[in-house]
């Protein structure tokens, strides 16, 4: 079907930027809301914040995002 090659496509073109699926809907919401907590990314994207954390910490590893403590709030970091 169309749909599987254009997702299959989409797949190559990310993983050719080191992002794994998925990552990208992480990196349009931090696009849209800069400095979002891992909490209010998971409301956006309507998964866990664990779930964000975990894909946030890998994306840090591959230089794909940077963390930074909240000034105000040292238990918060965003992304």
């Amino acid at each position: 079907m169309i749909e599987d090659k254009v997702r299959a496509l989409a797949e190559a073109a990310m993983r050719r930027h080191g992002l794994h699926v998925g990552q990208n809907y992480l990196l349009a919401v931090l696009w849209e809301r800069d400095g979002s907590t891992p909490g209010e990314a998971a409301t956006a994207l309507n998964v866990t914040t664990p779930t964000v954390v975990k894909m946030a910490d890998r994306m840090t590893t591959a230089g794909l995002l940077i963390r930074r403590r909240d000034d105000r709030d040292n238990r918060l970091a965003g992304e």
